[in-house]
């Protein structure tokens, strides 16, 4: 009987194993459409290869997942990190806006030099954006955008808030604490 017992739990075991390596394999596999949106990101920015450390190494081959940057659930995009890649030029048009996944993105110590694109406001899960020496310049449509919903905005100290104090007094005390560091 005790034999049986111990046959019983090694088929567990195993079991478990083989569950949690498919599990695994299921979250960290990038989507094929997912690495298409990445690519097409890539080859619309302007950067230098010679200073990139991460967009410079992204390409077809490879699990876009494992990509230095790309944070991915269950196949799906949902952190980007640009930060330091001295992109210049702008967003606009730009497949990052179909990555309806994302909730991080950090386009920090860039040169965008250009206005905020209004195409964020497609972003609907986006929680956390770090705009930190970005380049942007201009308003943030903080209505259209939905900044309320956002959990941390970093570094929008020299723009423009339309309606700011109105947003903030109608969730002030709520989880939305975050956008007490835009003025």
């Amino acid at each position: 009987m005790r034999i049986h017992q111990i046959f019983f739990n090694i088929f567990i075991l195993l079991c478990l194993i083989n569950l949690n390596i498919n599990i695994d394999v299921a979250t960290c596999h990038c989507l094929d459409h997912q690495q298409f949106m990445l690519l097409h990101l890539k080859d619309n920015l302007v950067f230098n290869p010679a200073t990139s450390k991460k967009l410079v190494h992204w390409n077809h081959s490879g699990n876009c997942c494992q990509w230095n940057g790309v944070t991915c659930s269950m196949g799906h995009v949902i952190g980007l990190d640009l930060s330091e890649e001295f992109i210049s030029g702008g967003l606009n048009n730009s497949s990052l806006f179909k990555l309806k996944y994302l909730q991080n993105l950090n386009p920090a110590y860039n040169d965008f030099n250009s206005s905020i694109p209004l195409e964020f406001d497609k972003l609907k899960s986006l929680r956390c954006l770090n705009f930190s020496n970005a380049g942007f310049h201009g308003q943030i449509p903080a209505q259209r955008w939905g900044l309320f919903y956002w959990q941390h905005v970093d570094d929008l100290l020299y723009m423009l808030v339309p309606q700011f104090g109105f947003v903030y007094e109608q969730h002030r005390g709520q989880r939305y604490r975050a956008l007490r560091w835009i003025v």
